[in-house]
């Protein structure tokens, strides 16, 4: 259980530093010059790059093994706001790109549609409203970790079904048997 809430705490760093792209990124296109200084770029996400901060401590806190999941979150847990915004351009340098002290448009960047949140990029699920409903409940009886990976849901879920227990669940659900 201790790697599945280490791997937790890793995704809720990973989803804020990507938030805090994300703004980045909209801040830039919406910019006459599609331009940003880094110290502009911080005074616009501070809050965030505080609350990518807090997430990579929690991480920190439970000394894991993964050599490259403690590089990242210490990078993420730098004291100083610029140092970790230019943490994460680098890291990435496709959407967003660094000049000196500039931030510009990478390759990959977005113009004219605001980029996704970072808490939907991996949230679509197919199986439908009762599969989500069911999936929560488990998670809840089985006190998964906050930031857990749907994934993990749909693979118990999985189990649950190829050892035909899933019906179950739904007749529990409805409150018939």
């Amino acid at each position: 259980m201790e790697d599945l809430e280490a791997g937790a705490r890793l995704w809720l760093a990973r989803d804020a530093a990507l938030k805090l792209l994300d703004t980045v990124e909209s801040r830039i296109a919406h910019a006459s010059a599609e331009r940003l200084t880094l110290a502009d770029a911080v005074a616009v996400v501070g809050e965030q790059v505080e609350a990518l901060r807090i997430a990579a401590d929690a991480f920190l806190r439970m000394a894991h093994e993964d050599v490259d999941a403690n590089d990242f979150c210490r990078a993420c847990a730098a004291a100083e706001p610029v140092a970790v915004l230019r943490s994460l351009v680098q890291r990435d340098g496709r959407v967003v790109a660094l000049f000196g002290n500039v931030l510009r448009p990478g390759a990959a960047f977005r113009r004219g549609t605001a980029p996704a949140a970072a808490g939907e990029l991996d949230s679509e699920d197919t199986a439908g409203e009762a599969m989500e409903e069911v999936g929560a409940q488990v998670a809840r009886e089985i006190g998964w970790p906050e930031g857990m990976s749907f994934r993990v849901q749909n693979l118990y879920l999985l189990k649950l079904e190829l050892l035909g227990e899933l019906h179950m669940r739904f007749a529990a659900q409805d409150g018939s048997t």
